[in-house]
């Protein structure tokens, strides 16, 4: 089956909030990724099982046929993010997240994608959005800080 299109959809509103200068954008992507790795694992899941639940709860999604096993470090890594979502959302309105931990869980959310539907990234998603891909990465745990900082500065000067 073809990737949903939901999903593009979601990926074009979070890198559209991610690349704003609005304010709390990093905080507001967050909750979308977090968001989108849910309805991800849905929309896989009912694939798998026409009968899923739609309305399942995060761990049931992330466990459901069709999508486990993930694998262990991604699952860890996203059920973090749901625990620092849960947070900010009902814990503490006070709590956010900075870029880093924005971009991180954004291609948490991608490798999930590629789980669900292999290579998506690679071989469906949009031209722009395979570009806005590498830049967000730019900015993650597995960016390069010289290479942000010159992108940074070349986008800066050629504006």
């Amino acid at each position: 089956m073809p990737i949903p299109r939901e999903i593009i959809d979601s990926l074009e509103s979070i890198l559209g909030i991610f690349f704003s200068d609005i304010r709390h954008r990093t905080r507001a992507a967050f909750i979308l990724c977090d968001e989108m790795v849910e309805m991800t694992c849905k929309l896989r899941a009912r694939e798998a099982n026409h009968r899923f639940d739609m309305s399942a709860n995060f761990h049931n999604s992330i466990t459901a046929p069709g999508v486990s096993p993930l694998p262990a470090p991604l699952e860890s890594s996203i059920r973090g993010n749901r625990n620092t979502m849960n947070t900010m959302q009902h814990a503490s309105a006070a709590v956010t997240v900075d870029d880093q931990h924005c971009a991180d869980a954004f291609l948490d959310a991608i490798q999930v994608i590629d789980h669900c539907w292999p290579i998506s990234s690679s071989v469906v998603f949009p031209l722009w959005i395979k570009c806005a891909i590498r830049v967000v990465r730019l900015y993650s745990g597995q960016g390069n800080p010289r290479q942000r900082v010159d992108f940074e500065d070349r986008m800066r000067d050629s504006s």
